[in-house]
């Protein structure tokens, strides 16, 4: 008795399917070592870039009283609240950009607040037109990159605590700008007890 026509389709497309399935699985296989070995350059690359900004910003900031960068905008979803309850608060110690702005950026020459923004806020651009930019990422703005001391950096994302603001729900917002005055308020107390033992000028302070 012949075996039905159906069935032997069904087998042979099940073991082509198989085959398939083992050749993906060789195919992983053999390039897995290459992709975790240029992940790994990766996350070397982008360490060392981090530590030399971070070393700049050491240099180039300090001596200006200058621990941090904050990246807000237009928005009117926050640019009235930041205006009056977070710039007079962080601006002594805040390098500033506006998003809105970006534009009037000098992204040819990349000043130190840019090369910052973009390592740590996670965006990227890419040219979708001749001369015209389009940017991808998440919650970027606004944001505040703090560097005390200089070596160890911490991101404050304040998109979706604003997001949740609109909508009614203060916490989240009262709970960033609390980890963020906390941060700027230690160093100012390290920097008075800095001065106090003799060690000189508050903007020297590590």
């Amino acid at each position: 008795m012949r075996e039905p026509r159906d069935s032997k389709n069904k087998s042979r497309d099940y073991s082509l399917s198989h085959l398939k399935q083992w050749i993906i699985l060789a195919v992983v296989i053999l390039f897995l070592p290459l992709l975790l070995g240029l992940a790994l350059i990766y996350g070397l690359a982008w360490f060392i870039q981090g530590a030399w900004l971070g070393l700049r910003v050491r240099l180039q900031w300090y001596p200006q009283g200058k621990r941090m960068l904050f990246v807000y905008s237009n928005s009117p979803n926050w640019k009235d609240y930041v205006e009056a309850n977070l710039l007079p608060k962080i601006q002594p110690q805040a390098v500033i950009l506006n998003w809105s702005d970006r534009s009037q950026w000098k992204w040819k020459r990349k000043p130190l607040e840019v090369q910052v923004f973009q390592h740590w806020s996670g965006i990227y651009g890419f040219y979708i037109l001749k001369n015209k930019m389009r940017w991808d990422g998440h919650d970027f703005n606004p944001i505040a990159i703090t560097f005390i001391p200089w070596w160890r950096r911490r991101v404050f994302r304040f998109w979706q605590p604003f997001k949740d603001f609109k909508h009614g729900k203060d916490r989240p917002l009262r709970e960033i700008e609390t980890q963020l005055f906390e941060v700027l308020k230690a160093r100012a107390m390290r920097s008075v007890n800095f001065c106090e033992s003799g060690g000189g000028n508050k903007n020297q302070l590590q």
